[in-house]
Order: C-alpha cells, then sequence, then structure tokens
C-alpha cells in the first residue's frame, strides 16, 4: 500500500514542478507551457486478482499552441503566427529552433537572438546566417526613363507657319556608370496648325503634332526631334515616334571618367489638355553611389537594407521550420529546441509557404502560461500531495495497531 502513495507522491511532485514552472515562465517570450501525462499502474493483473500499484508519470509535454502576438517597437524582433519555429545557428554550427524572436544585430552585421545564436534565412533553399552586407552600395547606370507630361494644347504661336516655338522645357535627371548624376533637359515644341481649308473648314489633325529635343550641356542629343502625336477628341496620347526614344552621351562628354550612358526614353500616360505643362511622372532606374542608414524586417521576414539613396535591398528572408511531430522536439533551455528522430527532420520554407506560419516584424509571441489555469493546478497538485501522503500515514497506523494486538 505504502509503494502505491508513494507513486501519488511522485505524480503530485511532479505536478507541482510543472505547474512551477510553468508559472515561472508566464512572462518569457515564445515559452510553450507544459502539461503532466498520467497512467494508471499495476504490478501484477491475471484472472480475477489485481495488483495496484498506483499512479506513473508518463511524461511532460509541451503544448504548442498559439501565444498572443505583441508589439515591441524593435525593427529586428520578429513573431511567427501559425506552424513552425526559427531556425538559429549556435557557435559550433548546431542547429536549434525558437518561437522567441528576440532578435538585433550584433557587432559583425549578423542577426542574433539574446544567446548570440544566429538567425537563419534561406538562400536558394538552404539555409544561412541572415547578415547586413556592405556598408555602402556603388551606383547604378540609368538605362531607362519613364516620363510623362501634360502639354498645354491652348499656347499660341509665332506668326510665320515656318518658325520655331519653343513652348516649354522639363528635367529629367540621370546617372552614370559611376553614380554620377547628369541633368538632361527635354524641350517641347508644338507644330503649327497649317491654315484652314476651304473645303472643310477644319484645322489638320497635324495640328496635335509635338516635337521634342533633348539637350545634354548644350548638345542636341538627337539628329532628328522625336515627334508625339495626340488624339484630338479626348487629349490621349497616340504615338511616339521613336517609341522609345534612345538618347546616348559619350562618355567623354560626361566628364567623370564613367562609360557611355545610353538611355531608352518612353513618354508613356502623355497627355495633351489645357490647364498648364505639367510633369505628372518622372522615373529612371539609375541611382547614385550611396551609404547604408537603416535595416528593417519587413513583410513575412524580409531582411532589407535601406541605402542614402533610395535604394532598398533585400538581404535575405527568414528561414521557418515545420516538424512531423513537433511535441517530440527536445527542449534544451534558453527557449530553444533541437530536432531528435521522433520529431523528424525540419523542412525549411519560408513565411506562408507550405505548413510555414506568418513571420511579422517589431512583433514577439508571448508565453502561452495562463496563470489562473497554473494557480489552480497548483491547488490541485499541493491538495494531492497531502491526500497521497495520508494513505501512506493511515497504512502506518494500521500497521501500528497490527504490531500492538500481536503483542
Amino acid at each position: 500500500m505504502s509503494q502505491i502513495g508513494i507513486s501519488g507522491l511522485n505524480m503530485a511532485k511532479t505536478s507541482l514542478e510543472t505547474a512551477g514552472h510553468n508559472i515561472a515562465n508566464a512572462e518569457t517570450g515564445g515559452f510553450k507551457k507544459f502539461r503532466v501525462i498520467l497512467s494508471d499502474s499495476y504490478s501484477q493483473t491475471g484472472g480475477s486478482h489485481v495488483q495496484m500499484a498506483g499512479v506513473s508519470v508518463d511524461g511532460q509535454e509541451q503544448m504548442f499552441s498559439q501565444g498572443m502576438l505583441k508589439s515591441t517597437g524593435n525593427s529586428y524582433d520578429m513573431a511567427l503566427s501559425g506552424n513552425g519555429f526559427f531556425v538559429l545557428s549556435d557557435a559550433s554550427g548546431g542547429q536549434k529552433f525558437s518561437r522567441a524572436g528576440y532578435f538585433h544585430l550584433d557587432k559583425t552585421g549578423r542577426l542574433v537572438d539574446q544567446h548570440g545564436d544566429r538567425v537563419q534565412g534561406l538562400f536558394g533553399g538552404r539555409p544561412g546566417d541572415l547578415r547586413v552586407g556592405s556598408s555602402f552600395i556603388d551606383g547604378a547606370q540609368t538605362s531607362k526613363a519613364v516620363v510623362t507630361v501634360n502639354l498645354d494644347n491652348s499656347v499660341s504661336y509665332l506668326a510665320d507657319p515656318g518658325g520655331a516655338n519653343r513652348s516649354w522645357e522639363s528635367l529629367l535627371s540621370v546617372y552614370d556608370s559611376l553614380g554620377f548624376r547628369h541633368d538632361l533637359f527635354l524641350g517641347f515644341t508644338k507644330k503649327p496648325a497649317p491654315p484652314q481649308t476651304e473645303a472643310v473648314g477644319e484645322q489638320s489633325d497635324v495640328a496635335d503634332l509635338w516635337e521634342m529635343q533633348v539637350d545634354f550641356k548644350g548638345k542636341k542629343l538627337l539628329e532628328s526631334p522625336a515627334t508625339l502625336s495626340f488624339n484630338p477628341d479626348d487629349g490621349s496620347l497616340n504615338e511616339v515616334s521613336p517609341d522609345p526614344v534612345l538618347l546616348k552621351v559619350e562618355g567623354k562628354q560626361l566628364g567623370t571618367g564613367a562609360k557611355d550612358l545610353e538611355i531608352a526614353l518612353e513618354m508613356t500616360g502623355s497627355t495633351q489638355h489645357a490647364g498648364g505643362f505639367e510633369v505628372t511622372r518622372s522615373q529612371q532606374d539609375g541611382s547614385s553611389f550611396g551609404t547604408l542608414t537603416k535595416v528593417t524586417i519587413a513583410d513575412h521576414g524580409r531582411m532589407e537594407a535601406i541605402y542614402s539613396n533610395g535604394v532598398r535591398k533585400l538581404l535575405g528572408q527568414v528561414a521557418v521550420a515545420n516538424f512531423a511531430c513537433e511535441q517530440a522536439l527536445q527542449p534544451v533551455g534558453n527557449t530553444h529546441w533541437q530536432a531528435c528522430q521522433e520529431s523528424g527532420d525540419p523542412v525549411l520554407s519560408t513565411s506562408g509557404k507550405g505548413y510555414a506560419g506568418e513571420v511579422h516584424g517589431a512583433m514577439v509571441e508571448q508565453s502561452t502560461v495562463d496563470l489562473a489555469d497554473e494557480l489552480l493546478n497548483l491547488l490541485v497538485a499541493q491538495r494531492n500531495y497531502q491526500a497521497n501522503a495520508r494513505t501512506i500515514k493511515a497504512e502506518e497506523v494500521m500497521n501500528q495497531t497490527l504490531l500492538n494486538q500481536q503483542v
């Protein structure tokens, strides 16, 4: 009988330890609460006789339920909603897995957790350290530009039909192969309308033609001006010739030592309306030399570097690991787990892909411990301990009574 009581004391002790461990980690980010798995125990069974042995503790199982997400204000922090674990690499190259997304950059530019383990990203399907590369980025040569303008169709003209009337100029900034900025000037001239014909009494469609010339340092870049024709009914762009407009500046003209600059210029979406000349869009794909100003974790765990020239560079995307049996993962402390034969090998993907949950930046997942539940579990474990202790005490009293009777 005493063995039954002792098994109950061990069960209650394990329950007390489990509840205490959960309570102690109620504020530990990424912590998953434990529960105790019990089963009844028999030393011998068969026929009508059963030799009872009390209770056995089969294990303490972690419950991988979803914790609440909390904003931290730290742009390097991350939280997972749904399945999966962050992948970490320790100093020896071993893999660990965690739900605690308290991350920061170390002195080498690597993204690490509070214990110095390196956060892993996926690069061509393989894991590797997420880290900041160079603190600067080279300039990029402009190869394509898009300019959208409105050309005022109420402009007046010279009386001389053969005269030239430069109506308006616009500035387009571009970059050479070394990242130096250069300014091109786009000049637009509306071709005068021919005289009205007596038969028709209307102007020809030629009245809706504009010529465009591009100047660099006072030199024209086009042998013949490009032409833009507009639909007279609604002022929309009908045709640009040539399309795109090809611009070339020789390297010696640039004066920076850069190679020749060749740009394909498109005038997509341009219009001919009253109301004044206006540039509604001006974009080009070049950039100047830039220095690193900020590193952020964008949506879905995308680590990006932002440079002073406005360029955003993707450094990598955080890896998310999933397991066939996550309950079998081995806890190793520091809110880390390790894979084992029972858990299966990690299957790596990225945020929202396959079975992987979503990664959220500047947030962490809170502990799944419910303090009210654990305090109740603590009281129940304490009551069970006292009750099992009384069974042992009762057996002692019975044995003492038997001995007294024999004397």
